[in-house]
């Protein structure tokens, strides 16, 4: 996305078009892997709809294991009629 717009910026605007699109677009599951740190960051990453926040370096084995725990929560919630995945 950059320099185009931030991080945040894509998400509040996924966000604002899944809105507009309720019923025909499903919810993105939006993942942050990024160099900040700060905590005002990480709040400012929440408030613009992120799910998950990682800071760098991450990993692959924990992106795998947070992909795949999110892949179990969607299982879970299309087997109840839920179709938001929000929150831990």
């Amino acid at each position: 996305m950059q320099p185009v717009m931030s991080g945040f910026e894509a998400t509040r605007a996924i966000r604002k078009l899944e809105a507009a699109n309720v019923g025909i677009m499903k919810r993105s599951v939006i993942i942050a892997i990024t160099g900040l740190a700060d905590s005002n960051d990480i709040d400012e990453a929440y408030r613009a709809g992120v799910d998950l926040f990682l800071t760098k370096p991450v990993p692959l084995k924990t992106v795998n294991r947070e992909l795949d725990q999110w892949k179990e929560r969607v299982v879970k919630l299309a087997a109840v009629g839920e179709t938001s995945v929000k929150g831990k």
